[in-house]
């Protein structure tokens, strides 16, 4: 990421990918001493050329994130690292690996969710896996 000197800035905003940068999401933020507001996910729809607000908050960031791994399936009923999921979800950098900002995203998404069972290796390795509980017919 390039440096900026911003010291002279009354306020910086900055947008970020949020995928990858071929994702249509981007990340708004603000920061400075007339700018106070939570950063901003924005889609950008490539039919219409127009920019929507998805959610303003961590919540609906992970939110977003949770209907993404859905989608993609990036979660399986088979344990997995948090690394291979943001994979399979497309949560990754230009060069195709998921950074520590993608991993923490992941994990947001996951979290609390009943559906999920998440278990920490026993075998002496360090991390947890995370794997979709089977549904149970009523």
């Amino acid at each position: 990421m390039p440096r900026t000197i911003t010291a002279s800035a009354d306020f910086v905003l900055t947008l970020r990918y949020v995928g990858g940068p071929w994702d249509t999401q981007r990340k708004l933020a603000g920061k400075g001493r007339f700018v106070d507001f939570e950063p901003l996910v924005i889609n950008f729809d490539r039919a219409t050329s127009d920019y929507t607000v998805v959610g303003s908050s961590k919540a609906n960031m992970a939110e977003a994130d949770w209907q993404r791994i859905v989608s993609t399936g990036a979660l399986t009923d088979e344990p997995q690292a948090i690394q291979r999921i943001a994979i399979r979800a497309g949560l990754v950098g230009v060069d195709g690996k998921p950074t520590g900002s993608h991993r923490a995203r992941v994990k947001r998404a996951l979290a609390g969710r009943s559906e999920i069972e998440s278990q920490s290796a026993r075998d002496g390795r360090t991390g947890t896996t995370y794997r979709l509980l089977p549904r149970r017919l009523a």
